[in-house]
């Protein structure tokens, strides 16, 4: 009977050891963990992934250095991106950049300097399928617009602990296909933005035709056939969801000669805004415009931004 007691006596304190060592090892893995530094993200147990990576143009780093703006280049998960803005700034409106069919991010670094000088933190990332993210499989260019909302969302989790950021407040700026891709993020994420600015770009996808697509950073052919096209049109269309659009103040350029996107979509766009009573949109109509952007146009945003957005 004795020797039982003790076996059993020495299999608690066996047993009683065990679960010391064991709750005393998590703990301090814990608290190695706790004490690895993080990238900003979104929060301690994010799975995004970070990567600085060199800037193309190294005399563009130098120049806006001189001007007190840091700008860095990172690889966020899959997404090549550049930020802009003022060394100074905190909490700063976040600006994205969205380019068009065949741009990339880079070709908006000269005019994004303005915007971080009066106060934005910009944001220019290469949509799926252009620029230094390409994809060996075909992509249509609606596709990438599309799917740029998930793109947009996945960077305002990850800039959410940026204390240059402030990831409540952002405008989204897209040229063309970059605008299509506003126009979708506005109609269907969850976060509404602070304002839009598109230029020669379609709030309604079932107005557009096939632009093509990209493989390998090339423009191609479209790869999908005309049904496919219009039925994936249908169900992304962010004019399906007007009343929100109407929600969000707005600027939109239009060229009248712009072959691309006719000025009948805009002014199917405008008329259905106009018609839910709001006050916080502006259309503007270039008689002599074509596809692209001008000068006068791009010197009006500014002016209009300020008006809805609060820069410190």
């Amino acid at each position: 009977m004795k020797k039982r007691i003790i076996l059993c006596a020495l299999l608690i304190v066996f047993a009683m050891l065990t679960s010391s060592c064991s709750t005393g090892g998590n703990n301090d893995t814990d608290d190695i963990m706790d004490e690895t530094p993080k990238a900003w993200a979104a929060s301690d147990k994010s799975l995004h992934t970070a990567v600085i990576i060199p800037l193309k143009d190294a005399n563009k780093g130098r120049e806006y250095a001189e001007n007190s703006l840091a700008v860095n280049s990172r690889l966020i998960d899959d997404i090549p991106v550049i930020e802009l803005h003022n060394i100074q700034s905190h909490l700063a409106p976040i600006m994205f950049f969205l380019h068009e069919h065949k741009g990339n991010k880079e070709q908006f670094l000269d005019e994004a300097s303005v915007y971080a000088q009066a106060g934005f933190f910009c944001i220019m990332f290469d949509l799926n399928g252009y620029g230094a993210r390409t994809s060996q499989e075909v992509i249509e260019s609606i596709e990438s617009a599309v799917q740029a909302t998930s793109d947009i969302e996945l960077l305002l989790e990850y800039y959410r602990l940026n204390p240059h950021a402030d990831t409540d407040h952002f405008v989204l700026y897209g040229q063309s296909m970059g605008g299509s891709a506003a126009w979708h993020y506005a109609a269907f994420a969850q976060k509404t933005p602070s304002a839009i600015v598109t230029c020669s770009a379609a709030a309604n996808f079932e107005a557009l035709s096939d632009l093509g697509a990209v493989k390998d950073g090339k423009g191609q052919s479209p790869a999908w056939d005309e049904n496919r096209f219009h039925s994936y049109c249908i169900e992304h269309n962010p004019i399906s969801q007007i009343d929100k659009l109407s929600q969000i103040p707005t600027m939109v350029y239009q060229g009248m000669n712009d072959n691309t996107i006719v000025p009948e979509i805009t002014q199917q766009l405008e008329h259905m805004l106009m018609s839910t009573g709001r006050q916080n949109c502006l259309f503007i109509y270039d008689e002599n415009g074509d596809h692209n952007v001008t000068p006068a146009f791009l010197a009006r945003i500014l002016p209009f931004l300020k008006q809805y957005i609060r820069i410190n």
